[in-house]
This record gives C-alpha cells, sequence and structure tokens, in this order.
C-alpha cells in the first residue's frame, strides 16, 4: 500500500479539451472537458476557463495538439508571462537538409494533423 501511494503521488496527469474550437476574447482557448485529473488540488479547472492552474511547484511536462482548419499560433504563459510559443507558419517542416515532411492541406477525414508540441518545465 506503501508503495502504490509513492507511485501515485509521482504520477499526477491532467488532461483537458477544447470540443467546440470557440474561442474567447484575444483568440483564447476555453477548456470546456476534463477528461483525467489525478490530482485535482493541483490542478485547478474550472469549464470555460482559459487557464488551467498547476499550485505545486516542480518539473511538469506539457504535451499539446490542436487541430484546426487555419494554421494556429499557440502561446503558453507562466504567471501571466509567455513561457513557450509554438506556430507553424507553413505546412512544410524541415528537420534538416536532406529530409522534409509536407502535411497535405486537406484530408477527406477532416483535420487528422495538427501543432503538436511536447516540452518539459520547471
Amino acid at each position: 500500500a506503501l508503495v502504490n501511494e509513492a507511485l501515485c503521488a509521482e504520477n499526477c496527469v491532467g488532461r483537458w479539451i477544447w470540443k467546440s474550437g470557440d474561442q474567447y476574447h484575444k483568440n483564447q482557448v476555453p477548456w470546456e472537458v476534463q477528461a483525467i485529473n489525478t490530482c485535482p488540488d493541483n490542478f485547478l479547472w474550472e469549464k470555460n476557463k482559459s487557464s488551467i492552474i498547476c499550485v505545486a511547484p516542480g518539473l511538469y511536462q506539457i504535451v499539446f495538439g490542436f487541430y484546426s482548419k487555419k494554421d494556429p499560433v499557440i502561446q503558453v504563459y507562466l504567471n501571466g508571462e509567455p513561457l513557450v510559443t509554438a506556430a507553424q507558419s507553413s505546412h512544410i517542416k524541415t528537420y534538416n537538409k536532406e529530409n522534409t515532411v509536407q502535411n497535405t492541406a486537406k484530408h477527406s477525414a477532416g483535420n487528422v494533423v495538427g501543432l503538436t508540441h511536447l516540452d518539459f518545465i520547471a
């Protein structure tokens, strides 16, 4: 039981979904659905708010994916200041001089390729 408690304390996970595609003023995303939150005392979420508050300091892994008709520009803020900005300025991503990946503009299944990012924030 003690091992289980120790492992669970180290495994805090939260996932929130922007389902409607609607935006608030200044193009803010309202987090409409809480899919999972194993630490509700640490991850403070309110339906339709554009922010999630992390109470405890520490190392956090942040992963996001935005799938939209237009190329998005995503900013993550920490204490009101921009921390991470991710943008896809074109549909071609160059990894080096020899390798490129090209996203096709439209797919019959809808928006299946989006802007995704993974980062660690301390």
